[in-house]
């Protein structure tokens, strides 16, 4: 549980918030999120947090081997988005 908390925490450290716009502050509350249910699911000894964080980070990584397929143009191109 450590392990992925301070993973997700790195995640979060090295969002730019500055120049990363809408998506860099929907990712920082998306984790903000997961590490508040890790630390329930400590706290209350409950797997349904777990699952749910799970879930969502599936989630996340489907979408980014998304972007990652997409050609390099496509890719900068969503990038550059306000």
């Amino acid at each position: 549980m450590n392990k992925l908390m301070g993973i997700i925490a790195e995640l979060q450290n090295t969002l730019d918030l500055e120049r990363g716009g809408a998506l860099a502050e929907r990712l920082d509350s998306i984790y903000t999120y997961l590490l508040s249910r890790l630390l329930e699911a400590v706290s209350r000894q409950s797997p349904e947090p777990i699952a749910e964080v799970q879930q969502i980070l599936l989630t996340l990584r489907d979408g980014w081997q998304q972007v990652a397929q997409q050609s390099p143009t496509a890719a900068g191109a969503a990038g550059s988005r306000p």
